[in-house]
């Protein structure tokens, strides 16, 4: 339908019987004529518009919340809201009944534990995190044992990424087993890595010539071996529901009906068991509680008794290498969860986790647990659950509705990783 018969129908549809409708019509002709040339005109960009309006109400807070400005923006927002008539008032009136709402710390919080589960959950199987080489050759790999160089020289290829920031990479080379010591000659010293970004990589190993001296009864064949030293970390987090013990007694022999609203595939709504959740790396950090869920404030024995958690690093047979020592182990406990004095040390409160640190002799006797002549960890020490410490904790929460709150766990260490290369004389 045109302009035109769009004016002619407006026209019949509005058409009245005697004089005064003769004179409406007069004198609401012309604006009638406007407004259909207006819509005609701008109907297709006001649709375009308006959606394009709802596409950034429905992204942008989203977008403030993964980016961490949320409580900033909901300040802004506040404020220029509250200035137009009729709408300030009632933002107003919300502000102040639902303050957590509007409360910058309150977005702080929650972008705190969505930012530390998600960098779990994102990088549960993360196959590009750790280091792995390439390649590791000598030019050539076949010598005359009548004319040994001076130097002979390999060349060391591979890549690394970390989730911890400010880690290092550092080289160096051998053969067979330590008995010939070689030279790293490029890159001189460390390398800086930088969270998240993989670094490719080139080390160059030199050896003198002279120790590869080949008699008539002599070997005939050298290992060489480079070794990469790098620094990495493990995260990892247990989900702790909690209820009071008197809504629990009333689930006792119905477990699966505390949790039939939970979309949780680490739990066992049958038996209330919960498996931890760990990044991808050479070192498994399990968090194994001794105890099923939901917890209480009454504890396993009752009387306020406290629960029992194992943090076990465990060698993740997947990857080469071995764990060379462990720097640091950190674990975070949320409000409603109190640790007790043992091998853990209080850091700092940092809003929604308290952070506490293992302490100086709870380290050094869990890293002596596995270490072997060669100064490593023992393989087949370290792929049971012979590197663990414990921890204990209360709850001091006794809501009737279930509670979901988390326990997180980091573990910072060397790990090094090693590629071998067979040369010949001939």
């Amino acid at each position: 339908m045109g302009l035109r018969d769009k004016i002619k129908e407006s026209w019949n549809q509005h058409n009245e019987q005697g004089f005064w409708g003769d004179v409406r019509k007069t004198v609401t002709f012309p604006f009638r004529v406007l407004f259909f040339i207006i819509a005609w005109l701008f109907k297709g960009p006001i649709i375009v518009v308006v959606f394009l309006v709802i596409i950034l109400i429905l992204i942008l807070p989203f977008t403030a919340y993964r980016s961490g400005s949320l409580g900033v923006w909901a300040q802004e927002a506040q404020i220029s809201l509250g200035k137009i008539p009729f709408i300030g008032p009632a933002i107003s009136t919300i502000s102040s009944v639902a303050p957590a709402i509007w409360s910058p710390e309150s977005f702080v919080e929650l972008q705190e534990e969505y930012t530390w589960k998600a960098t779990v959950d994102d990088n549960v199987g993360n196959q590009d995190l750790g280091l792995e080489f390439d390649d590791f050759k000598a030019q050539p790999d076949i010598y005359d044992k009548d004319n040994i160089p001076d130097k002979i020289i390999a060349f060391g290829d591979g890549q690394i990424n970390s989730l911890m920031d400010d880690s290092e990479l550092t080289f160096e080379c051998d053969a067979d087993n330590g008995e010939i010591q070689g030279e790293i000659t490029n890159p001189y010293g460390p390398i800086k890595l930088q969270e998240g970004i993989t670094k490719y990589f080139r080390a160059r190993c030199e050896y003198d010539g002279k120790d590869f001296e080949i008699g008539d009864e002599l070997q005939t064949s050298y290992t060489l071996r480079l070794k990469a030293d790098y620094s990495f970390n493990t995260l990892g987090y247990l989900t702790i529901y909690t209820l009071s013990q008197d809504k629990l007694e009333e689930y006792k022999y119905d477990k699966e009906n505390i949790f039939s609203n939970i979309n949780d595939k680490h739990l066992n709504k049958g038996t209330g068991g919960v498996e931890s959740t760990y990044t991808s790396g050479p070192v498994k950090l399990i968090l194994h509680g001794y105890f099923d869920q939901p917890l209480s404030e009454e504890g396993p024995f009752g009387d306020g008794s406290a629960y029992n958690l194992a943090i076990i690093l465990k060698r993740d047979i997947n990857w080469d290498g071995t764990l060379r020592e462990i720097k640091n182990i950190y674990f975070y406990t949320m409000e409603g969860i109190d640790l007790e004095e043992g091998s853990f040390e209080y850091v700092e409160d940092g809003g929604l986790f308290k952070k506490y640190r293992i302490s100086n002799g709870a380290l050094e006797e869990l890293n002596s647990r596995c270490l072997n002549e060669f100064k490593v960890f023992d393989l087949d020490c370290w792929k049971g659950s012979n590197v663990a410490t414990y921890v204990d904790f209360i709850i001091n929460v006794n809501e009737e509705e279930l509670t979901q709150l988390y326990l997180q766990a980091e573990v910072e260490y060397i790990y090094q990783s090693e590629i071998k290369e067979l040369i010949k004389f001939t």
